[in-house]
C-alpha cells in the first residue's frame, strides 16, 4: 500500500504542540537575529551590561558634556535596572512556556 506524505503529516490542528513549538522556534531567531544584526551595526544594543561604558559611547559618539554626563547616567542606570526586571520576567515566562509544550509532549518526545 501505498502512503502519500499528505497522509503521513498531521495537521496543525491534530499536533497543536507541534505548532506552538515552531511559532516559538521562529519568534526566538527572529529576537536573536535581530538583536544581532543591530549589535554588529551599532544601532544601540552594542553598549554592554555596564551603565559606565554605555555612557562612555554615547559620550564619544554625542561629545557629551561632563553636565550632560552626570545627568545621563543616572538615566542609564535607572533604564540598565528596569532592563534587568524584564529580563527575569521574560525567563519565568519563557520556564512557564517550555512546561507547558513539555506537558503536550509524549515520554519519548521528552527524552
Amino acid at each position: 500500500m501505498k502512503h502519500s506524505l499528505e497522509h503521513q503529516i498531521a495537521p496543525a490542528d491534530q499536533q497543536p504542540w507541534l505548532c506552538r513549538l515552531m511559532i516559538a522556534g521562529l519568534f526566538s531567531s527572529a529576537l536573536i537575529l535581530g538583536a544581532g544584526a543591530a549589535w554588529a551595526d551599532g544601532d544601540g544594543h552594542g553598549y554592554g551590561h555596564d551603565p559606565k561604558s554605555h555612557l562612555e559611547k554615547l559620550t564619544k559618539k554625542l561629545d557629551l558634556t561632563k553636565e550632560q554626563q552626570d545627568k545621563i547616567l543616572p538615566i542609564i542606570e535607572e533604564k540598565h535596572q528596569r532592563m534587568e526586571g524584564l529580563h527575569e520576567q521574560m525567563k519565568e515566562m519563557r520556564k512557564q512556556a517550555m512546561a507547558k509544550i513539555e506537558a503536550e509532549l509524549t515520554p519519548e518526545q521528552q527524552a
